[in-house]
């Protein structure tokens, strides 16, 4: 799934059910899949920031910025490693 698939959620710039709408799908479009299938539909992320404080499992939030000019949701995901020789994963998506 592509940013551009989502384009029909978001009739007016920063409606606030558009805003939900996208996050809801991207919720649902990427929870659990691999952050490199991530990757090769988004690109390389702006930014990574490791979540500070004492986790178990080591957690990032990935940063792509504004891909959809509509919304102007700023997206970002988190991933996780739950082993040093597993997949990353993401966990969650957020329109900020």
């Amino acid at each position: 799934m592509t940013t551009s698939n989502l384009d029909g959620y978001s009739r007016h710039w920063g409606d606030a059910g558009s805003r939900l709408k996208r996050e809801s799908a991207l919720r649902a479009a990427w929870r659990g899949r691999p952050y490199q299938s991530l990757q090769e539909a988004f690109g390389t992320p702006k930014m990574v920031m490791t979540v500070p404080g004492y986790r178990p499992i080591r957690t990032d939030v990935i940063v792509y910025g504004s891909t959809d000019k509509s919304t102007n949701c700023i997206d970002a995901f988190t991933v996780i490693r739950p082993g040093s020789d597993d997949e990353i994963m993401v966990t969650d998506y957020f329109c900020r």
